[in-house]
C-alpha cells in the first residue's frame, strides 16, 4: 500500500512507480500533480486499487491500464484528462467494481459498449465530461450496478429499455443531457424496484408518464423530471410511491389535468414542485395529509384553483434569501389559489 492523500505534492507522476510491481493499493488523492499519466502504470500488474482524484492530470487515459487486470477500483475523477475512454481497458479489467472518471470535463467520444463486460461493477460515474452519442444498450447487462451517473454531458438518443434490467440500481442520474424519446417502453421499469433516485431534469424527453413507473419503482425517494417536454396527466398510481420525499415535475409546460387525490398518500413528501405546467382543476383536500412538506411550488398553472390546506400553514411565501431552504417555502398564484397570506 502507498497512501499519500491530501498533501501538497506537485510535479509529475514519477514513472519510477512502475517498478513497484508488487504494489496492490495506490492512493494519491487531493494533491496538485500535473502532466500526463506515464505508460509505466501498466507495469504495476499487482494493483487492485488506483485512486488519484482531485489533482491536475492532463492528457489521455493510458491504454496501458488494460494490463492491470486485478483492478477493482479506478478513480481518476476531478482531473483535466481528455480524449476518449479506452475500450481496451474495459475489455481487460473485468474485475472492476468502481469506475469514477467524473469531473474531468474534457473526456469525449461515445460511451463504450464494452462497459457491458463489467458484470461486477457497482458504481459508474462519468458525469461532468463531454461524452456524446447515446446510452449503450449493453449497460443493461451490468447486473451489479447500483449507481449510474452520466449527468452534465452531451448524451443524446433515447433511454434504452434495457436499463430496466438493472435490478440492483439505486441511483439513476442523467440530468443536463440531450436525451430524447419517451418512457413508454413496458420493459423500462420492469426490475427497478430498488431504485431510490430517478434524476433526469433538463433533457428533451416527451410523452406521458406511464402508470407502471410508480407501480414498480416502489422504493423511490426522489423523482425529478423537471424541464423536459412531458405531457399528459400525473398518473393516479403516484400514490403507490409512498416513500417519495421529492417530486419535481416543473417546467414541462404540457403536463395537464388535475392534481390527483392520490398524492395525499405521499406522507413522506418534503418537496412538491409542479410550477410552469398546465395543471387545472381544484387542489385535492387530501393534500392536507402532507404534513412534512417544506417546499410547495404551484405557480404558473393558470387554471389551477382551490386553497392551500390548513395543515400546510407553516409554509410561507417564497422569497430568495440566504435562509432558503431552511424556511418552508410556498409559491402560488394568488389570483387563483388561496392561502392565509392572500386574505
Amino acid at each position: 500500500t502507498l497512501e499519500l492523500s491530501s498533501n501538497d505534492f506537485t510535479g509529475t507522476f514519477p514513472s519510477e512507480l512502475g517498478l513497484l510491481t508488487d504494489l496492490q493499493w495506490l492512493d494519491i488523492p487531493s494533491n496538485d500533480i500535473t502532466g500526463s499519466l506515464p505508460t509505466e502504470v501498466g507495469t504495476m500488474t499487482s494493483l487492485e486499487w488506483f485512486d488519484m482524484p482531485s489533482s491536475t492530470l492532463t492528457g489521455a487515459i493510458p491504454t496501458e491500464f488494460a494490463l492491470l487486470t486485478k483492478l477493482t477500483e479506478l478513480n481518476i475523477k476531478f482531473n483535466r484528462l481528455s480524449g476518449p475512454i479506452p475500450a481496451v481497458i474495459l475489455e481487460s479489467c473485468t474485475n472492476l467494481k468502481i469506475l469514477e472518471l467524473q469531473g474531468n470535463r474534457n473526456l469525449s467520444g461515445k460511451i463504450p459498449t464494452e462497459l457491458g463486460l463489467l458484470s461486477n461493477l457497482s458504481s459508474l460515474r462519468f458525469e461532468r465530461n463531454k461524452l456524446t452519442g447515446s446510452i449503450p444498450t449493453e449497460l443493461g447487462t451490468m447486473a451489479a450496478l447500483t449507481l449510474l451517473q452520466l449527468s452534465s454531458n452531451k448524451i443524446g438518443g433515447p433511454l434504452p429499455s434495457e436499463i430496466g434490467n438493472l435490478s440492483n440500481l439505486h441511483t439513476l442520474d442523467l440530468e443536463f443531457n440531450d436525451i430524447t424519446g419517451t418512457l413508454s417502453s413496458p420493459d423500462l421499469f420492469q426490475n427497478l424496484g430498488n431504485l431510490e433516485v430517478w434524476n433526469m431534469p433538463a433533457n428533451e424527453m416527451v410523452g406521458s408518464l406511464p402508470d407502471e413507473a410508480f407501480e414498480r419503482m416502489t422504493s423511490l425517494t426522489d423523482f425529478n423530471i423537471k424541464f423536459n417536454r412531458f405531457s399528459g396527466t400525473i398518473p393516479t398510481t403516484i400514490g403507490k410511491a409512498t416513500k417519495l420525499k421529492t417530486l419535481e415535475l416543473q417546467g414541462n409546460r404540457e403536463l395537464t389535468g388535475s392534481v390527483p387525490s392520490e398524492i395525499g398518500a405521499l406522507v413522506a413528501l418534503t418537496s412538491l414542485q409542479l410550477y410552469r405546467n398546465n395543471f387545472n382543476g381544484t387542489l385535492p383536500s387530501e393534500m392536507n395529509a402532507l404534513s412534512q412538506l417544506r417546499t410547495l411550488y404551484l405557480d404558473r398553472n393558470k387554471d389551477l384553483t382551490g386553497s392551500i390546506p390548513s395543515m400546510l400553514d407553516a409554509l410561507v411565501p417564497y422569497y430568495p434569501s440566504v435562509l432558503f431552504p431552511l424556511i418552508p417555502a410556498l409559491r402560488i398564484d394568488c389570483d387563483t389559489i388561496q392561502c392565509k397570506y392572500c386574505q
